[in-house]
């Protein structure tokens, strides 16, 4: 592997950089825009267009893509012909010196390199001759097939493992699922804007500053019913709106908008104990309940019933793929509401066994870390250290 020749990747293949779509040239029928929460999300919903094509910018089953901004690394296209999007480059590799299945395993590796050239606080990207300049191992053909044929075999092993891990996950959703089902009754409820101390109200809107003195907390703080306050991200405010703008500890927050259907309006309880430099975006709405009707730790347990959820995804409204609810449509939800008292009985009772079940995930998860290495190791193995310019293919 040490007598291998490296290449830059400008040297050995072309990128062609998607087109500029404005939100005015969207149709509802027409060729999907492949943006990047298509090739990271396959259940991203599409863009279309409608209009004339340039064929450097379609992309057919089998292309080679590169996300060159926000999540960087290397796909293979499988889902019909498309159109290409900004940000995102369409590789032609010369077919002389490469092997496409080898060239994308290469890709990948060669992300570790790429990811540490990235710049910008927000939106992460790379410049097209940093891109260009970064090498890969370049051995002979027969080895490059060799080694594609070896990484697929061993990749699929990983991906039955991984496979038998999201089952067992869902299994356990399921369980977690019905025992909340089972354990709150729909017989009475409230609407919840009767049930709040203090009006919903979503956050502060501004860009990352990265310098700032205080934390806003991200969407990925909401993902797993509990407020995670490590997701977030530097914003400067000022005295006033750092008050206004604070996480209180107990209160429930809700996603107001996002990109998958899943996320939207779902919603996350914060900790017991809040810093006080952390705050919440435009995209997350407070919930302050009023702790003589609702119960915080029970709100956080109904919000997750069939019942609750069926409600707000029927209160969903989609603009340019994004699925948002407003305050007016999420006070009108209806919470099952029990006495006070056995909301609390309810709660601690729950909580028994999501403690049961968050333990048997906490396993599954590490598991799927030790699973998720496996790639990188294996290409790491086969392909050895990856290189930034080195000196190019004679």
């Amino acid at each position: 592997m040490s007598d291998w020749p490296v290449a830059r990747l400008g040297e050995i293949a072309q990128f062609q950089n998607g087109r500029a779509f404005k939100p005015s040239e969207w149709s509802p029928v027409g060729l999907p825009i492949i943006r990047i929460e298509n090739l990271t999300d396959p259940s991203a919903q599409f863009n279309r267009f409608e209009g004339e094509v340039d064929e450097r910018h379609l992309v057919r089953d089998g292309d080679l893509l590169v996300s060159w901004s926000a999540s960087l690394d290397a796909f293979i296209w499988n889902r019909d012909v498309g159109v290409l999007n900004q940000h995102i480059f369409k590789i032609t590799e010369d077919k002389r010196l490469l092997d496409r299945s080898y060239f994308f395993y290469a890709l990948r590796h060669a992300m570790t390199a790429i990811r540490a050239q990235v710049h910008g606080a927000t939106m992460q990207h790379i410049t097209k001759p940093a891109f260009e300049a970064v090498t890969i191992p370049l051995p002979p053909l027969e080895e490059q097939r060799r080694i594609a044929a070896r990484l697929r075999e061993q990749l699929a092993e990983a991906a039955v493992l991984s496979a038998t891990i999201e089952t067992r996950d869902a299994e356990l959703a399921g369980v977690l699922q019905h025992a909340i089902d089972s354990s709150i009754a729909t017989d009475h409820t409230v609407a919840l804007a009767h049930l709040l101390r203090a009006p919903l109200r979503t956050g502060l809107s501004r860009a990352a500053s990265p310098d700032a003195r205080h934390r806003v907390l991200t969407l990925a703080a909401a993902r797993n019913g509990a407020l995670d306050l490590m997701q977030t991200r530097p914003m400067e405010a000022d005295a006033a709106e750092a008050v206004s703008n604070a996480v209180h500890a107990r209160a429930f927050y809700i996603v107001r908008g996002n990109g998958s259907l899943h996320m939207a309006g779902a919603g996350a309880l914060a900790p017991n104990e809040v810093p006080t430099d952390v705050l919440y975006p435009d995209l997350l709405i407070q919930v302050l309940p009023s702790l003589q009707m609702l119960s915080p730790e029970y709100l956080s347990l109904a919000w997750r019933t069939k019942f609750v959820r069926h409600q707000v995804q029927a209160r969903l409204r989609t603009s340019a793929g994004i699925h948002k609810i407003n305050l007016a449509n999420l006070g009108l939800v209806q919470v099952p509401l029990p006495a006070i008292d056995e909301q609390r009985r309810i709660a601690a009772r729950l909580r028994e066994q999501l403690a049961e079940i968050d333990r048997a995930r906490a396993a599954l998860d590490a598991q799927r870390v030790a699973i998720d290495a496996l790639p990188a190791a294996l290409l790491r193995e086969v392909l050895g250290p990856v290189g930034h310019a080195g000196q190019p293919h004679g």
